[in-house]
C-alpha cells in the first residue's frame, strides 16, 4: 500500500513538474519556425483553445497588420467637453 502512494504521488510531481508555462505574443513574433508549427498544429483542431494557440494567432495577427501597414488610431472622444 505504501508503495502505491509513493508511486502515485511522484507521478503527480512529474506531472505537475513537465507542464510549461505557454510561450508569449512575444516569443512567436520572434521565432517564424515555431510560429508556423504551431499554427498548423492548432488549425488541426475545431476549437484551437490552448494559449498557446492564441498567442501565435496573435502574434501571426500583428505581423500581417504590419505587414500591410495598419497604423491605430486614437479613439474618437466623444464627451461634450471640448
Amino acid at each position: 500500500m505504501k508503495n502505491v502512494v509513493v508511486a502515485t504521488l511522484m507521478g503527480i510531481v512529474l506531472v505537475a513538474c513537465s507542464e510549461t508555462e505557454p510561450r508569449s505574443v512575444e516569443w512567436f513574433l520572434e521565432s517564424e519556425v515555431d510560429r508556423k508549427a504551431v499554427l498548423a498544429e492548432c488549425a488541426k483542431h475545431a476549437v484551437p483553445s490552448s494559449i498557446e494557440c492564441l498567442n501565435a494567432q496573435k502574434a501571426k495577427d500583428s505581423l500581417d497588420l504590419k505587414r500591410r501597414g495598419y497604423v491605430r488610431s486614437e479613439p474618437v472622444g466623444f464627451s461634450k467637453e471640448e
